[in-house]
């Protein structure tokens, strides 16, 4: 069958936090789908900080960690709470001069308000890094960002982007099929839906924040509740 016929220069990796309810979520979702079309990964198993911001800041460690696991090998992030439902293709044709590929969310698209026309948001649940010596240090200034800016790492990662389009660093804008948030912070569906998309993020994130895993929360994304 086609999908089974891959490039060998991506890695797929993702983490989840010993103890979370990631610890479940990624083995019932994103494992399952990464298998079902013969994706090379690797998942961290990372022990728990104490907090989910602090958590959620150690991605550019371990991409950097993957870097130097996986030499000659790109990198492509993606969150635990991910499931694939089709063969990536568009994935493994990134053109080689392109450094980092990230998603900008549409508000407009998402939340279907009129007073946000205009407005995007950087998206890097499935984003990819190619495994370079410039990459690597791009990596450091980011591990170090984090330590010392009370930011979110999206932000921070945006931040540096936009520092640097100007210049030398080549963006690869994933569509948005590839890095589809399923439902709107209310559990609605988002203004303008996917049928049919490549990559489904459940956003369980908003569960780990209150630490919640509850069949009845509203806010429970399909996907997520509770099986046993």
């Amino acid at each position: 069958m086609k999908w089974k016929i891959i490039l060998q220069n991506l890695r797929f990796i993702s983490s989840f936090t010993i103890g979370t309810i990631y610890e479940k979520v990624i083995q019932d979702l994103l494992v399952p789908s990464l298998e079902k079309f013969c994706l090379p990964y690797h998942i961290f198993a990372k022990p728990d900080l104490g907090e989910w911001k602090i958590n959620s800041r150690q991605r550019p460690l371990y991409i950097k960690e993957a870097m130097e696991m996986f030499s000659g090998e790109n990198i492509l992030w993606i969150d635990a709470d991910a499931k694939v439902m089709k063969y990536p293709e568009l994935l493994f044709h990134i053109p080689e001069f392109c450094q980092v590929g990230v998603c900008y969310l549409d508000w407009t698209q998402h939340y279907g308000r009129e007073s946000d026309k205009g407005k995007t948001e950087i998206l890097d649940g499935t984003s990819f890094y190619k495994n370079s010596p410039e990459m690597i240090l791009f990596m450091d200034e980011w591990i170090e960002r984090s330590v010392h800016q009370n930011q979110n790492h999206r932000r921070i990662l945006d931040h540096m982007i936009k520092e640097r389009i100007s210049g030398n660093l080549e963006l690869f804008m994933i569509p948005r099929d590839y890095c589809y948030i399923l439902t709107k912070p209310d559990g609605s569906a988002p203004a303008v839906p996917i049928k049919d998309c490549f990559i489904a993020h459940f956003q369980a994130s908003r569960l780990a924040r209150n630490n919640l895993y509850d069949d009845n929360d509203k806010n429970t994304p399909p996907g997520l509740k509770r099986k046993d």
